[in-house]
């Protein structure tokens, strides 16, 4: 299940911010995100985005961990890494506008 909550702060303001990639980001883009921005719970278990699907946004952990999985051919989800607070999901559909899917091995 999914909820929205209120939102509490500014992503300037945002405790893990200075350990993240968004660091840099000046302040007057930051006000930005933070008007297009908003704030959800989940329960245990629900699936933030699914392989394949098409992405909402960009996901901010602020609290809890995240499973990453991909689908492998044969049809078992295989747990690529954990997501914590700080780390952002998301990005790289959200900015070429495509669904989701899986990394691209280099």
């Amino acid at each position: 299940m999914t909820i929205d909550l209120p939102v509490t702060r500014s992503c300037a303001e945002c405790p893990y911010g200075r350990h993240t990639p968004w660091k840099d980001v000046p302040p007057q883009r930051l006000a930005i995100l933070d008007r297009l921005r908003r704030r959800r719970g989940f329960d245990a278990g629900t699936a933030l985005f699914r392989q394949g699907e098409p992405n909402e946004g960009l996901h901010c952990i602020s609290q809890g961990v995240f499973g990453i999985s991909i689908t492998h051919r044969t049809g078992t989800d295989v747990m690529i890494r954990l997501a914590y607070p700080g780390d952002t999901l998301g990005a790289r559909a959200f900015l070429r506008d495509a669904p989701t899917g899986p990394p691209r091995w280099r």
